[in-house]
């Protein structure tokens, strides 16, 4: 199966993080059990917040439809062991009025924070966005992410809104949306 991926950056590539060679790659359909595998390690009360839950395989199944259509480029970060261990993506709807801004999904799994493989995620994917003309970069968190929120105003994200109970989990409960952004060209 060919994947389209929209970027020229080269991967492989492997860093020292946190005592420990980890690898960064391209998505491939190929990974979808190696995702499975990754979303039953997620923490549940990460999974409460994520926007889509990836344990599922429909889930995963749209996420790979859209990295072979263009639609997404997702960068992985690969432990020794070939286990992923977070992941980074870069949506885009170029047929959109919103065809200027790209979306970032990341995560990291919780043992694995602070190490800075969220920081390399971040990177590439603020790299490929400006490889494909992406204006500004969009994140969306709840408001109990305070962690994530500092992290990225640390970078230079700034809020743009606020959206009281516009978030709903998977136990049914509303959480707050934050919407934060930054212009490409200023990265």
């Amino acid at each position: 199966m060919a994947t389209t991926q929209a970027t020229k950056r080269s991967y492989p590539f492997t860093l020292q993080l946190g005592g420990k060679a980890i690898t960064f790659r391209l998505m491939t359909p190929d990974d979808k059990e190696k995702l499975a595998r990754f979303a039953r390690k997620i923490d549940e009360q990460d999974v409460l917040l994520m926007r889509t839950d990836i344990r599922q395989t429909e889930v995963l199944d749209d996420w790979i439809q859209n990295v072979q259509r263009g639609r997404s480029v997702t960068v992985l970060a690969i432990n020794g062991k070939d286990e992923i261990i977070g992941y980074a993506t870069l949506h885009r709807a170029p047929r959109t009025w919103m065809r200027h801004l790209g979306e970032i999904r990341l995560f990291v799994l919780k043992p694995l924070r602070g190490t800075g493989i969220g920081k390399v995620l971040l990177s590439e994917m603020v790299q490929i966005a400006q490889e494909q003309g992406v204006q500004r970069i969009v994140v969306n968190i709840s408001r109990e992410q305070k962690h994530v929120r500092q992290m990225l105003e640390r970078l230079g994200f700034t809020v743009e809104a606020l959206l009281t109970d516009w978030i709903m989990d998977h136990a049914g409960r509303t959480h707050d949306l934050v919407i934060m952004s930054h212009r490409v060209e200023d990265l």
